[in-house]
């Protein structure tokens, strides 16, 4: 077993990462053991580490996909309607409108068909803030699926052929 075993390679937390990085390049280092400054083991650094920092994160087969919350590209997302409204700006990045903090813990799903006062058809939208909520699919009772797009001055506006409704906030 000595024979396939690795000395391990511990780093200090304090460690500068552009150094960091080329050291572990440089003897073909996978995985660290960082260490703090009373040398307790406090987490480990590897090299994917270091690409996801630069590119995003990378998936591979033992990762659990979040399913509920989907960035597509661009600034739009696809969520579950049963994430909070809260919880979905939290997740995109943007703080809620001001007079949003009741809605703030509703599931989506139920605050969409709360504004539309109905049950909405696929492709109805409306702005809250500056954010389109756009319904993206919808089952016979309820809402099941929605995109939401985050809208600042350099984004066009969605296709005409989308249905828009003025819903207020």
């Amino acid at each position: 077993m000595r024979t396939v075993m690795l000395k391990p390679h511990f780093v200090r937390c304090t460690d500068n990462i552009d150094d960091l990085l080329d050291s572990m390049r440089q003897h073909k280092i996978y995985l660290g053991i960082v260490r703090d400054e009373n040398n307790r083991v406090c987490g480990i650094v590897t090299i994917e580490d270091f690409l996801e920092e630069l590119v995003g994160e990378i998936w591979d087969e033992e990762d659990v996909v979040e399913e509920d919350f989907i960035k597509l590209g661009g600034n739009r997302f696809l969520v579950s309607p049963t994430l909070t409204l809260g919880d979905v700006f939290e997740r995109m990045g943007v703080e809620l409108p001001a007079n949003a903090d009741r809605a703030a813990s509703q599931p989506v799903g139920v605050w969409v068909q709360e504004r539309f006062g109905r049950l909405p058809e696929e492709d109805e939208s409306f702005m809250f803030g500056n954010v389109e909520v756009s319904v993206d699919e919808v089952s016979d009772t309820r809402v099941t699926g929605l995109i939401f797009r985050i809208v600042d001055e350099n984004t066009e506006n969605e296709p005409e052929d989308a249905k828009k409704a003025e819903v207020s906030v």
